[in-house]
């Protein structure tokens, strides 16, 4: 508006030129306001006004400021009818009575060339400018003659038709010969310029690597992941990686698929099962087909489903209250379910069953270490033992040093020292070990077997009660001999206080302080009696069932640079839980919040129980998590066969119910429920 409002004035007196619609409309409507504001202000001046000579002169102003918009308006109102073609005496219409008003309003907001698009434009040739230009409505045409990107005529140029004839190498540019405009001309080898080394996003030459699902442009080096290649089983058998959600349902036929979606449709109605395996069948009644990728848990409860739902319709009088129950569903049609559900049955059962022997493969070939006293030591009663040899895990001179003799087999089947070695590799020479790489060493090595010192004995031993003494004659402990659940992290210990805590019927005591740095925490708990450093591995555990850590608070998964010390158990008495506070205060902490134990309690130990009385009891799948659940006589013996187990996966759960409270042990640790 203020644009059109400009050219207004700044085209006052023009009569030759043209306006548009916008440039005219806008103009119009401003001056309309003026005309009733000065009419109204300067008549209302006039009548104040104290003698008739000051009156006159208010009505002269006004008469004046009125004649130079009326004398603008009607310049504008020339280039308006131009712009549409008409000839400004057109402007004469207005005096016919009545209708020159509303003829004269239809010229005025006629599109441009409106009327030379039904009579034809009138063109004038401008030779200077290449252009035709209407004498009517002041339309134009550009008529250049191109030479290349610029015009013989006028100059004119345009960014195309350019003629790059000079090209210089060195700079991997081009130039136009007309114009001298410059662009950049590479001689690519797929993603890098040959000449002056640039890169470029695209075109990569890219390989596959061995051993691993990645692939590396042979180029310019640069990494993508690539396709996993997964067996039957669902498993890469490139990488090892497992699908996730492995299962299909492509050998069922489409009556099959109908019958399963019409089971799990009526599972997601029954009020008996929970909110959760109520939504999850709705889920699959929705989702099932052919291609539809399933974990083991949502096929079991498509299995239970057909099961259920098969064994309710082979009875006459569940397929009467069916059909009862919803008219659109004949007992014929239940009886179509009823055979395809049989057969789907069957298919889903031949799927699980071929699950489970997977499952009994991979852990008869999982490996399992060995108890410390299966390793003989490395001296001279060892046939391969050579004076003065190194460790052959961390190259530490083993004189004077006690040593055990591991044979080649168990060596390289660890994955600890796989990704040990793995890791000192990439640290040492920047290079990424793959398995093959690892399997051509395992063929090369012709040894007897290989020297460990005890200080990396635990890659390859079972160090589970394993107490042994350093130089100074001091206990030395393992990661294997924690038996509490360590919180090292924010996140860990946010899923304690939201999500395992508040499910306790009894919470166990607890102090929490916020300390200055990790190392003042960590120092704070090894004073307590029943907290170590491990020798492996250098965290803190502790030999009794306790939950327990000192982890930087974050916000927004953010650092916030302040640390904060938990110590929480059911067994903690009065006296561990006043001096773990003295510890914590000594070591400058603050206390943030802490629960009192009441009472005194005895601890549960190790050495008290039995592992060889924890018995099998079930399996349960939850969601996602599964449940492997044994029983036992008491917490000792509980704890007892749950420091000899290792869980790795996160959804896994070690559950051993007793009549004194159940213990558990996930991938944090062994914990109470």
């Amino acid at each position: 508006m203020l644009a059109s409002y400009k050219l207004f004035w700044k085209n006052y007196f023009n009569y030759k030129g043209t306006a548009s619609k916008k440039e005219f409309w806008w103009p119009c409507f401003v001056n309309l306001i003026l005309w009733v504001v000065v009419i109204y202000a300067f008549s209302a001046m006039a009548r104040k006004a104290p003698s008739a000579a000051a009156a006159m002169t208010w009505r002269v102003a006004a008469a004046v400021i009125l004649a130079i918009l009326s004398l603008g308006t009607l310049s504008c109102s020339v280039r308006r009818l131009r712009d549409g073609g008409y000839p400004w005496y057109y402007l004469f219409i207005m005096l016919i009575p009545v209708f020159g008003v509303f003829i004269m309003l239809a010229y005025l907001v006629a599109d441009q060339g409106a009327n030379c698009k039904k009579k034809g434009h009138k063109w004038v040739w401008h030779k200077e400018r290449c252009q035709n230009v209407c004498a009517n409505c002041g339309m134009t045409q550009e008529l250049h003659d191109f030479d290349g990107c610029t015009c013989r005529v006028c100059g004119k140029r345009r960014d195309s038709n350019h003629r790059f004839t000079q090209y210089d190498r060195a700079k991997c540019l081009e130039t136009c010969e007309i114009c001298g405009k410059t662009q950049p001309r590479h001689d690519w080898n797929h993603c890098v310029c040959k000449v002056c080394g640039q890169k470029r996003d695209s075109n990569h030459d890219f390989k596959r690597l061995p051993g691993v699902c990645r692939e590396k442009c042979s180029v310019c080096g640069k990494e993508r992941g690539a396709a996993h290649m997964f067996d039957a089983n669902g498993v890469c058998t490139v990488c090892g990686f497992k699908d996730p959600k492995p299962f299909t349902l492509k050998d069922m036929t489409q009556n099959e698929l109908d019958a399963l979606r019409f089971a799990c449709d009526i599972m997601g109605k029954l009020d008996s099962l929970s909110w959760e395996n109520r939504n999850t069948y709705k889920r699959l009644s929705g989702s099932l087909g052919n291609n539809t990728k399933l974990d083991a848990g949502d096929l079991a409860l498509v299995a239970v489903a057909a099961s259920q739902v098969g064994q309710a319709l082979s009875s006459d009088k569940n397929v009467t209250n069916f059909s009862n129950n919803n008219n659109n569903i004949n007992t014929l049609l239940m009886r179509l379910h009823l055979v395809n559900l049989i057969g789907a049955t069957n298919k889903i059962k031949t799927m699980l069953d071929n699950l489970g022997k997977v499952k009994a493969a991979e852990e008869k070939k999982a490996f399992v270490k060995k108890p410390l006293s299966a390793f003989p030591s490395y001296d001279e009663s060892y046939k391969g033992y050579v004076k003065g040899g190194v460790c052959d895990v961390c190259n530490q001179p083993l004189d004077g040093v006690k040593a055990y003799a591991v044979d080649n087999k168990t060596f390289y089947d660890s994955p600890e020292y796989f990704e040990h070695l793995k890791a000192f590799q990439k640290k040492v020479f920047g290079l990424e070990l793959t398995r093959e790489e690892y399997e051509n060493r395992r063929k090369m090595d012709t040894s007897p077997g290989s020297a460990v010192c005890e200080n990396c004995i635990h890659l390859f031993a079972d160090m589970a009660g394993v107490v042994s003494t350093d130089a100074a004659g001091e206990k030395k402990y393992y990661e294997a001999s924690n038996l509490g659940s360590r919180h090292d992290t924010c996140d860990k210990a946010m899923g304690y206080w939201l999500g395992e805590r508040p499910n306790k019927a009894v919470k166990p005591p607890f102090t929490l302080f916020t300390m200055p740095t990790q190392e003042s925490g960590e120092e704070a708990l090894l004073e307590l009696p029943f907290f170590h450093r491990a020798s492996d591995t250098g965290k803190i555990i502790c030999d009794r069932i306790m939950t327990y850590g000192v982890y930087e608070v974050t916000e927004n998964k953010k650092p916030t640079g302040t640390y904060e010390a938990l110590v929480c158990g059911s067994d903690l008495s009065q006296a561990e839980f006043e001096a773990a506070e003295a510890a914590l205060e000594k070591h400058g902490g603050k206390r943030k919040n802490a629960l009192k134990p009441e009472g005194e309690v005895k601890p549960v130990l190790v050495e008290n129980g039995n592992p060889e009385l924890v018995k099998f009891k079930e399996n349960l799948t939850r969601g996602d998590s599964t449940y492997v659940v044994h029983t036992a006589p008491t917490k000792a013996d509980a704890l007892a066969f749950l420091q000899k187990k290792t869980v790795k996966t996160l959804s896994r759960y070690l559950v051993v119910d007793t009549p004194e409270g159940n213990l558990g042990r996930d991938i944090n640790g062994i914990y109470e429920e």
